[in-house]
């Protein structure tokens, strides 16, 4: 689809509906725009993937590894008033056509789906929610309350700011003092580098999750103008924006 990325290894899947959203539909945060347009903004992306405004469920985020699990009557929380939004960095749904959206600049989202039980998770990662183990805390949860085995599982890495671009002086690395930390900074001795995607990967192959079902964008969005980057206009002065990520099941298909 136009002005989509959708994970491949997904396709094989016809009742899932996913996608990540291009800077072309426009900013989709409300602390970054004006109401009625943002509306507007995410309105067309769910249009374009044909997903019901009222069928979709917003996460506010928190930086944390705080699960909600989404159900029915939640379709429709944080659409329109976004102080209604579920405060959680992952939402996980066993129901059909609730669907569960994010948005982002820099961090990594997490899409996840249990194909046979129909079960979908939707994961907010930066750094301090890798340091937190969210993606492995996703994977338990899935687990535990749905019996979903990490066998089964299937996983898409979104857009983010990838590790040649997330770079800082070394002695402003707060990871630098966290021993977990060590095998994902690269430094030349003054910048240090830092692989939080690689890490929050890993965290996924360490939770079971084999690495042949796990798709990674590998898309630097600081580098990458298809999509909206805290980190680019913090160094250029360009407007702050955010884009939206998506996934759930149609219950048929």
């Amino acid at each position: 689809m136009a002005g989509l990325f959708q994970f491949s290894s997904f396709a094989q899947f016809p009742s899932v509906v996913h996608g990540v959203a291009t800077a072309d539909f426009g900013n989709m945060s409300f602390n970054w725009g004006e109401h009625d347009q943002v509306r507007t903004n995410r309105k067309s992306f769910f249009d374009a993937l044909q997903v019901e405004e009222q069928s979709v469920v917003v996460a506010s985020l928190v930086h944390g590894n705080g699960v909600i699990d989404v159900v029915a009557s939640d379709r429709g929380r944080g659409v329109a008033v976004p102080k209604e939004s579920l405060e959680a960095d992952i939402l996980v749904t066993a129901e059909p056509d609730t669907f569960l959206f994010m948005v982002m600049a820099d961090c990594l989202a997490l899409f996840l789906i249990e194909p046979e039980k129909r079960v979908s998770a939707l994961v907010h990662a930066g750094w301090r929610g890798v340091d937190a183990r969210a993606p492995q805390v996703a994977i338990r949860y899935l687990e535990e309350r749905y019996g979903c085995q990490p066998a089964e599982l299937w996983v898409g890495l979104g857009p983010a700011v990838q590790a040649d671009s997330f770079c800082f002086p070394t002695q402003e690395i707060e990871q630098r003092h966290l021993p977990n930390w060590r095998p994902y900074l690269k430094t030349n001795g003054y910048l240090t580098k830092i692989d939080f995607v690689g890490y929050a990967r890993d965290q996924l192959i360490e939770g079971g999750i084999p690495a042949a079902q796990i798709e990674n964008s590998g898309i630097d969005t600081r580098t990458d103008r298809r999509f909206f980057s805290h980190r680019r206009s913090v160094e250029t002065q360009e407007p702050e924006a955010r884009f939206g990520c998506l996934i759930g099941f149609h219950s048929e298909g």
